[in-house]
């Protein structure tokens, strides 16, 4: 596994997912890389109106209870959500980030490299399994920055590829063994 490094501009959340959906994003300049991550950011926030935004919340907090997961997720007003987002120098928390996953069908996964643990993310796998969704793994390096979480795949011939998803079956021993870590910690 290797660390796939996120511009830090308070969008690094929205970094590391574009490293890992859109194509060819590492031959991109970081100017353009900067422009695709805010953009992602953006175009998420055009999606979410009132409604879904409260029907979002109903949803997850809903899972998190069904998962045995203590609500940690701080719900604020609509406005202030929709502000927060249109800033791109704030940081996502739980409720962007359980929000960008419900909507965009991505289990995202999140490892805390200080604490050595899996965090959130990894309850969805069964849904993420049955539904054939892509899993990105995503760093908390030092409690303050997100990075994508990739795995170098080297072929007969040395060459060497970098994988940014993961899915069920293909990837089951490596989604499995994250689980069992996830488990273990709870």
């Amino acid at each position: 596994m290797c660390i796939l490094p996120s511009i830090g501009d308070g969008s690094c959340m929205y970094h590391s997912i574009a490293q890992a959906i859109v194509p060819g994003y590492y031959h991109k300049s970081r100017s353009d890389q900067t422009k695709i991550g805010r953009y992602l950011r953006q175009q998420f926030k055009s999606l979410i109106n009132e409604q879904m935004y409260a029907n979002t919340v109903e949803v997850i907090q809903k899972e998190m209870k069904k998962n045995g997961i203590s609500n940690q997720l701080q719900v604020t007003p609509f406005s202030k959500w929709k502000h927060d987002m249109n800033n791109h120098r704030t940081w996502a928390d739980l409720l962007q980030i359980s929000i960008f996953g419900l909507r965009m069908r991505l289990n995202l996964v999140f490892y805390n490299s200080r604490g050595k643990q899996f965090y959130y993310g990894v309850s969805n796998f069964k849904k993420a399994e049955q539904e054939n969704l892509p899993t990105v793994l995503i760093e908390w390096e030092r409690l303050m920055h997100f990075n994508l979480i990739c795995k170098q795949n080297t072929d007969e011939h040395n060459n060497t590829t970098i994988q940014r998803q993961f899915f069920y079956p293909k990837d089951k021993v490596l989604l499995n063994r994250i689980k069992t870590l996830y488990n273990h910690a709870r």
